[in-house]
């Protein structure tokens, strides 16, 4: 490589001729050389000198003219214009400039020949810096500060390695090696006025030219940056602003604070804030205000610029800055006071009341109403925020309302109109919710609303109005709603914060309302947008857990909640409430009664501490309640929703009276009175279906389940109770419930029968009938299944058959029965999914174990409910007209189940000299197993007690006649001992 640095006398040629040739006998590889002599025309020389030179450097060289903005282009440009032209192929010409390319190469550059790499290509990015800088622990926040302001400079960071010693004490000699290099290589070399200039504009970051000469009063000092900028003299343009380099610039500033008179360069500080403050750039301002310590600027800007801020979500840099402001100037200004509390009412909403306090009686001694009405509905805001002790709310409410009613209302301002009426229904909603006055706020501010341009006083107006829509359950008005603040949701004006708050409350609302396509989506943009913003997570989480939950994802949700218990501190009191109340929905619908009913309990005290209101802790109240009654602790369930519905309001107040009902339905039934739990499921389903319900009890599978099933059993809103039960996907409480909607039902016993969710499934063509064989099989096994090989036998008559056969016939009936969790094949068994497939047989085992618990004191509702199931789900033999030898065991199994449940529950009857009921029992079980003796003895003494010897006469008549003909036998021993006994023969 050729290195050669230009200066002022290298414009002879001579003389540049002499001392590259000297450069050349150097350098390893070149051909030995005598520069020509310089005689006749100069370019030509020129020419001639540099093709010569070329050819005795070594292939692949490397010539570096550096300082080539020395070069004195004017009257030696012929010479570096020649020294371009004649570079030949193999040889690599590099020219390090300050300055742009001069006129005379543009053509090469056009060619093709030459280009030019600028300082944003040249810049180090910081990755590059700190890899190459080597300067110390990086966490170090002088290193940190150092590289900043290295500003990707490559000669800083050369410097930077160049230092040794300890970190900060090199740290220290590169800075000061800089600045010599600054005061000698820049700054010295610039004209006395010119140099004062930069001083004076060192205090500015940032500047444009017009702002440059009103700072210095000098029409000169957008010339001198513009220069600085042409030749690269660690000036930087961005458009018309004008930018030291971050390390000229602190050296400028060293040496404006050691040769400026303090008293200048405050003055000039503050100069400076004040045209960065008129033209908007409120950063550059705020720090130059601050250094100034022109406090009265900084707190007119503080005042001018809080609403923007806060409304951008930068109200802790809003608070940095007032921080800088003398304590006793802070707290004369109220206004500073109000804005210094809205900026911490969602983080720190008991601090922000404090202060919103004390700037609420500045404003009422200074007379201020409007004032001081903005600060009562900031208060109102806390309370929201903060979610506890609302003792103090009403006196806050009456306030804002004494001092509402002293306004000329027509002549308010909508923003201002829309704030206080906004906030007034959220008091009333707290605090009185019964109060006429209510739904007049409401309707004012929904019309103030379309008349207010800020997107944020929108959403939080919109906030309040909702809250109100969703405990009236108006979903019209509440979707109108969200569809009007859309737009104002998405505006980049809102802070991310504001947003993520509006879309938490919208996603909720969804939720509630049983759309979770939507809430997903907005989940996922609340989601989005706090990772972009580097919010707290928590923000979003409980949202998503709500979503999770809502979907049936309890293990994804219980994950979620563990980190959010690991993060949430014990002092936010609101997120601790909601966190411990999604943990119990979560355990709930895990299964885990005892796990939920702590965790309910846990909640209800925690509300009870913070004082929340009544209105709100009744859905605490309610949960518990409903936690009791899943564990059969009826009492102590009533006595929650007695609690809860005291406190509720509006449609909650109906939602949890209907809950309450059919609590209390359920706990009739279990204490035997089936007729008053009939009255109440019945008045109770009938106002949920009136409301357009579409859930039971979401949070608590079980005892939903348990409703449903009591109100199917009665025949009461069978089709609306339904399709809970599908919607919900609750499974049986037994399989025994007459009604229930499973996904697949399947009857063997008398005609067979297949339904998928009620309808019914008509098998045609062979393809179905080795699926619907298997699916036989599996019914005849149970809930245990049977061996592949089992089923291989049974179903192709020779194990020889291909394990691939079965697999083909089970996905056939998956295929059949529309579900792929219907079948179930696990360690070599295949059996059918209990949760997701009903059988008669199944049903008529569980039934037959119940009828077998009765007591002899059983009620005689509760012994013709069983009759009744039990006739309905035995129609006739197992797989009636089929004789395979494998159906026969099955077949007389289910019979002799059968009759024994026959034979106990007439028992039961006869007992209580119910003859009718069970006269009808044993007629109709005669109808499904006509050759049963027992049956008809039960039908003679039926007979005998109820209509006389004739009547019993009569059915011994039948059972002989029936017993000849199909059997050809007599009546045994028993039956005819019983026909004597009756004076029947």
């Amino acid at each position: 490589m050729l290195w050669c640095q230009f200066d002022q006398g290298d414009a002879d040629p001579a003389t540049l001729s002499f001392f590259l040739a000297e450069a050349l006998r150097t350098l390893d590889g070149a051909l030995p050389w005598h520069a020509p002599q310089v005689a006749g025309d100069a370019a030509q020389h020129a020419r001639l000198f540099f093709r010569q030179l070329y050819a005795h450097l070594p292939q692949g060289a490397l010539v570096v003219f550096d300082n080539a903005h020395d070069v004195d282009w004017d009257n030696a440009g012929n010479l570096l214009e020649a020294a371009c032209a004649e570079v030949p192929a193999g040889v690599t010409l590099v020219a390090v400039s300050r300055e742009a390319l001069p006129p005379c190469l543009a053509r090469m550059e056009l060619d093709g020949r030459l280009g030019t790499i600028g300082w944003d290509a040249l810049r180090l990015d910081p990755s590059e810096v700190r890899a190459l800088a080597q300067a110390g622990d990086p966490a170090d926040p002088e290193v940190t500060e150092w590289l900043d302001q290295v500003d990707g400079w490559a000669a800083g960071v050369a410097l930077l390695r160049s230092v040794r010693g300890q970190p900060r004490t090199g740290l220290a000699e590169g800075r000061e090696a800089l600045f010599r290099y600054f005061a000698g290589e820049i700054v010295g070399r610039l004209p006395a006025q010119s140099r004062h200039l930069l001083l004076m504009l060192a205090c500015w970051p940032a500047m444009s030219g017009a702002d440059a000469q009103a700072l210095t009063g000098d029409p000169g000092a957008p010339l001198l940056l513009e220069r600085l900028y042409r030749r690269r003299l660690f000036v930087e343009r961005r458009g018309d602003s004008y930018a030291f380099h971050g390390l000229f610039g602190a050296f400028l500033r060293q040496q404006a604070r050691e040769l400026l008179d303090p008293a200048q360069r405050l003055a000039l500080a503050a100069q400076a804030a004040a045209i960065a403050d008129a033209h908007g750039r409120t950063e550059e301002a705020a720090g130059l205000y601050i250094e100034a310590q022109a406090h009265q600027g900084l707190a007119g800007l503080l005042l001018r610029r809080a609403a923007g801020m806060l409304a951008s979500g930068r109200g802790q840099t809003w608070r940095l800055w007032m921080s800088c402001l003398p304590a006793d100037m802070a707290d004369a200004q109220p206004w500073l006071a109000y804005w210094h509390g809205v900026s911490l009412a969602d983080a720190q909403p008991l601090h922000a009341r404090r202060i919103l306090v004390r700037a609420e009686r500045a404003f009422d001694q200074t007379g201020d109403l409007a004032a001081r009405l903005h600060a009562v509905t900031a208060i109102i805001d806390t309370y929201d925020a903060e979610w506890a002790d609302f003792s103090a709310l009403p006196r806050w409410l009456a306030v804002l309302a004494d001092g509402v009613r002293t306004l000329d209302l027509a002549a308010l301002d909508p923003a201002l109109d829309l704030r206080l009426h906004s906030r007034k229904a959220s008091a009333l909603l707290y605090v009185a919710p019964q109060s006429p006055l209510l739904a007049a706020c409401v309707q004012r501010a929904r019309l103030a609303l379309d008349q207010v341009d800020d997107p944020l006083a929108r959403l939080e107006a919109g906030a309040c109005l909702l809250r109100y829509f969703d405990w009236m359950d108006n979903a019209g008005h509440a979707n109108a709603l969200v569809a009007q603040l859309g737009a104002c949701a998405d505006d980049a004006a809102v802070g991310a914060a504001h947003r993520v708050r509006w879309y938490s409350r919208v996603a909720r609302w969804y939720n509630k309302e049983g759309d979770l396509g939507q809430a997903q989506r907005l989940t996922g943009v609340a989601r989005s947008i706090v990772i972009d913003a580097g919010l707290d997570p928590l923000l979003f989480q409980s949202l998503e857990v709500h979503h999770l939950l809502g979907t049936g994802a309890v293990d994804a949700a219980r994950g979620l909640l563990d980190q959010m218990r690991a993060a949430l501190p014990a002092s936010r009191t609101l997120q601790m409430i909601d966190l411990n109340a999604l943990d119990a929905q979560c355990l709930a619908l895990a299964g885990d009664l005892a796990g939920a009913l702590h965790a309910a309990q846990e909640t209800l005290r925690l509300a009870l501490d913070a004082g929340v209101p009544a209105r709100e802790r009744a859905r605490f109240d309610a949960f518990l309640g409903a936690c009791h009654a899943w564990a059969g602790a009826y009492p102590q369930a009533l006595e929650c929703y007695g609690q809860a519905v005291a406190g509720a309001y509006g449609v909650q107040a109906v939602l949890l009276g209907e809950e309450r009902d059919f609590i209390d339905a359920c706990a009739s039934a279990a204490g035997g009175d089936g007729a008053r739990a009939a009255a109440l499921m019945d008045a109770a389903m009938a106002s949920h279906r009136r409301r357009q319900a579409n859930a039971l009890f979401a949070a608590v599978p079980v005892l939903a389940a348990r409703v449903a099933a009591l109100a199917l059993e009665n025949g009461i809103d069978a089709a609306h109770v339904g399709a809970i039960v599908m919607r919900q996907r609750l499974a049986a409480p037994n399989r025994c419930v007459q009604g229930w909607p499973w996904p697949v039902a399947v009857r063997t016993l008398g005609k067979f029968e297949l339904t998928l969710h009620g309808a019914a499934v008509v098998a045609t063509g062979k393809a179905q009938q080795r699926p619907l064989a298997l699916l036989r099989s599996l019914v005849a096994a149970g809930e245990g299944g049977k061996f592949q090989a089992a089923l291989v036998a049974q179903l192709w008559g020779s194990t020889d058959v291909a394990k691939s056969a079965l697999n083909v016939t089970v996905h056939r009936l998956r295929k059949l029965l529309l579900s792929d969790e219907a079948v179930v094949v696990s360690g070599g068994r295949t059996h059918l999914a209990e949760a997701r497939v009903w059988t008669d047989v199944s049903a008529l085992a569980d039934l037959c174990v119940a009828i077998a618990g009765l007591p002899a004191q059983a009620a005689v509702e509760e012994v013709g409910r069983c009759s009744a199931a039990l006739l309905d789900l035995y129609r006739g033999p197992f797989c009636d007209g089929a004789e395979d030898t494998w159906i026969l065991p099955v077949r007389e199994r289910a019979r002799n189940l059968f009759l024994a449940a026959v034979g106990q529950l007439g028992r039961l009857l006869e007992a209580m000299q119910e003859w009718g009921c069970a006269l009808s029992l044993y007629q109709r079980a005669l109808a499904a197993e006509p050759l049963s003796e027992a049956n008809y003895r039960g039908w003679m003494r039926c007979a005998h007690a109820q209509d006389g010897a004739a009547a019993a006469f009569g059915a011994y008549r039948r059972c002989r006649d029936t017993l000849s003909i199909v059997l050809g036998v007599s009546p045994s021993y028993e039956t005819e001992k019983l026909a004597v006994a009756l004076g029947l023969r």
